[in-house]
Protein backbone atom coordinates (compact mmCIF):
# COMPACT_ATOMS: atom_id res chain seq x y z
CA UNK A 1 0.00 0.00 0.00
CA UNK A 2 1.38 3.40 -0.97
CA UNK A 3 0.47 6.61 0.84
CA UNK A 4 1.18 9.64 -1.33
CA UNK A 5 1.90 12.81 0.64
CA UNK A 6 3.47 15.68 -1.27
CA UNK A 7 4.35 19.18 -0.12
CA UNK A 8 2.47 21.25 -2.70
CA UNK A 9 0.97 18.78 -5.14
CA UNK A 10 -2.34 16.94 -5.34
CA UNK A 11 -1.06 14.91 -8.29
CA UNK A 12 1.39 12.51 -6.66
CA UNK A 13 -1.19 9.84 -5.72
CA UNK A 14 -2.73 9.54 -9.19
CA UNK A 15 0.73 9.37 -10.81
CA UNK A 16 1.80 6.56 -8.46
CA UNK A 17 -1.52 4.76 -8.99
CA UNK A 18 -1.08 4.89 -12.75
CA UNK A 19 2.23 3.09 -12.38
CA UNK A 20 1.43 0.31 -9.91
CA UNK A 21 -1.15 -2.39 -9.24
CA UNK A 22 -0.87 -1.85 -5.48
CA UNK A 23 -3.42 0.22 -3.54
CA UNK A 24 -2.64 3.94 -3.36
CA UNK A 25 -4.01 6.34 -0.76
CA UNK A 26 -3.69 9.95 -1.83
CA UNK A 27 -3.15 12.35 1.07
CA UNK A 28 -2.96 15.76 -0.62
CA UNK A 29 -2.14 19.04 1.07
CA UNK A 30 -4.97 21.53 1.47
CA UNK A 31 -4.05 25.04 0.39
CA UNK A 32 -5.83 27.79 2.34
CA UNK A 33 -5.24 30.13 -0.60
CA UNK A 34 -7.81 28.13 -2.59
CA UNK A 35 -10.23 27.72 0.37
CA UNK A 36 -9.75 23.97 0.20
CA UNK A 37 -11.24 23.74 -3.30
CA UNK A 38 -7.96 22.36 -4.67
CA UNK A 39 -8.98 19.02 -3.12
CA UNK A 40 -11.40 18.58 -6.01
CA UNK A 41 -8.51 17.72 -8.31
CA UNK A 42 -7.83 14.72 -6.06
CA UNK A 43 -11.44 13.59 -6.04
CA UNK A 44 -12.24 13.89 -9.73
CA UNK A 45 -9.81 11.51 -11.40
CA UNK A 46 -9.84 10.10 -14.92
CA UNK A 47 -11.42 6.70 -15.52
CA UNK A 48 -8.93 3.94 -14.73
CA UNK A 49 -7.12 5.88 -12.00
CA UNK A 50 -8.48 4.55 -8.73
CA UNK A 51 -6.67 5.90 -5.71
CA UNK A 52 -8.52 6.82 -2.55
CA UNK A 53 -8.16 10.28 -1.03
CA UNK A 54 -7.90 10.85 2.72
CA UNK A 55 -6.90 14.27 3.99
CA UNK A 56 -5.41 13.39 7.41
CA UNK A 57 -2.10 11.46 7.20
CA UNK A 58 -2.90 9.55 10.42
CA UNK A 59 -6.18 8.33 8.92
CA UNK A 60 -4.39 7.37 5.68
CA UNK A 61 -1.99 5.25 7.73
CA UNK A 62 -4.89 3.67 9.60
CA UNK A 63 -6.63 2.83 6.32
CA UNK A 64 -3.41 1.29 4.96
CA UNK A 65 -3.19 -0.80 8.13
CA UNK A 66 -6.75 -2.03 7.57
CA UNK A 67 -5.86 -3.07 4.02
CA UNK A 68 -2.72 -4.90 5.14
CA UNK A 69 -4.45 -6.52 8.13
CA UNK A 70 -6.74 -8.47 5.80
CA UNK A 71 -3.98 -11.05 5.30
CA UNK A 72 -1.98 -10.63 8.51
CA UNK A 73 -3.36 -11.82 11.85
CA UNK A 74 -0.73 -9.93 13.85
CA UNK A 75 -1.66 -6.63 12.22
CA UNK A 76 -5.35 -7.47 12.62
CA UNK A 77 -4.79 -8.03 16.35
CA UNK A 78 -2.94 -4.74 16.69
CA UNK A 79 -5.73 -2.98 14.81
CA UNK A 80 -8.33 -4.58 17.08
CA UNK A 81 -6.37 -3.46 20.17
CA UNK A 82 -6.01 0.07 18.78
CA UNK A 83 -9.74 0.23 18.08
CA UNK A 84 -10.57 -0.94 21.62
CA UNK A 85 -8.38 1.74 23.24
CA UNK A 86 -9.66 4.38 20.81
CA UNK A 87 -13.27 3.59 21.71
CA UNK A 88 -12.41 3.64 25.42
CA UNK A 89 -10.79 7.07 25.03
CA UNK A 90 -13.86 8.40 23.22
CA UNK A 91 -16.12 7.05 25.96
CA UNK A 92 -13.98 8.65 28.67
CA UNK A 93 -13.86 11.98 26.85
CA UNK A 94 -17.61 11.88 26.32
CA UNK A 95 -18.20 11.14 30.00
CA UNK A 96 -15.95 14.02 31.03
CA UNK A 97 -17.78 16.38 28.69
CA UNK A 98 -21.20 15.26 29.88
CA UNK A 99 -20.22 15.56 33.54
CA UNK A 100 -18.90 19.04 32.92
CA UNK A 101 -22.01 20.14 31.06
CA UNK A 102 -24.36 18.79 33.74
CA UNK A 103 -22.47 20.75 36.40
CA UNK A 104 -22.77 23.91 34.32
CA UNK A 105 -26.50 23.48 33.94
CA UNK A 106 -26.92 23.25 37.73
CA UNK A 107 -25.46 26.77 38.21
Amino acid sequence: VYIAVAGKSNGLGPVIEGNTLNPVINCPPINAKFSGMDILSSLSLPRGIACGTIIEPENAALFALKILAQDDLILWGKLKTYRYYFQEKISQDDEELNCGSSELSKN
